[in-house]
């Protein structure tokens, strides 16, 4: 099993490959079949692996975030905002350069959908004159593309804060927008990612073995009964 990599930005994200050499028989039987065949089995077995991922990064964030005052208006108030945006995805083999890698990553996402508890929680500290501040992916109606400075909470944006910490902020005036902001405290590290990415490698081996022989024969199962039907012949 190969080690996971991080991220170019810490925290962000997880990418992680899987050497199926951790189970025995594996990976020859691998390597004999057709590349399409490789494809179907590992792509699922990875949604599985990546969403497990996704979990963990959220048991353990909850687990580790402090349970702050009503009244302490910091990044680490647990708004829900951060959890909501943990998500997890399969790149499709049709997007890799190298179609022999079946790549899953977990973190923080741009589109996530945001529970209505979060939403109050989000309405109850985030107050703007022209109304609610937005959550997530906010679009540009123009271009089309996202808008990454509209004041959005987008926690992609501020996950390393969370896992590695920081030193505390002065306060200011922004040099991008000339507004006034706020003294930020310094915050110690919440390193739920990293604890998250142990826990996943060592449930890996275990999702490996109770699935592969499963995703293996329901995939040679259905590619016999689609070629059957185009010779014309009958599959029990």
């Amino acid at each position: 099993m190969a080690p996971t990599r991080k991220s170019r930005k810490p925290g962000a994200a997880v990418y992680f490959t899987v050497d199926v050499a951790g189970v025995r028989g594996m990976q020859e039987v691998l390597r004999a079949l057709p590349r399409q065949i490789r494809t179907q089995v590992l792509q699922p077995i990875m949604k599985t692996i990546a969403d497990k991922g996704a979990a963990l990064a959220r048991t353990h964030l909850n687990a580790m975030l402090p349970q702050r005052p009503v009244n302490q208006r910091r990044w680490d108030r647990p708004t829900g905002v951060l959890a909501a945006s943990l998500g997890a995805k399969v790149v499709p083999a049709t997007k890799m350069r190298n179609k022999d890698l079946v790549l899953g990553l977990y973190g923080s996402r741009l589109d996530f959908r945001v529970p209505v508890m979060t939403r109050r929680n989000v309405a109850a500290i985030r107050r703007h004159p022209s109304g609610p501040l937005g959550v997530a992916r906010v679009r540009d109606h123009i271009t089309g593309r996202t808008n990454q400075s509209s004041g959005a909470i987008q926690p992609f944006k501020y996950i390393h804060l969370v896992e590695k910490g920081h030193r505390a902020v002065p306060a200011g005036i922004s040099k991008n927008t000339g507004r006034p902001y706020r003294a930020i405290p310094a915050a110690k590290p919440y390193p739920f990612m990293a604890r998250s990415r142990e826990a996943l490698n060592a449930a890996i081996p275990g999702i490996l073995q109770s699935q592969y022989h499963h995703r293996l024969t329901a995939v040679t199962a259905r590619m016999i009964r689609r070629y059957s039907r185009r010779a014309g012949g009958i599959v029990a």
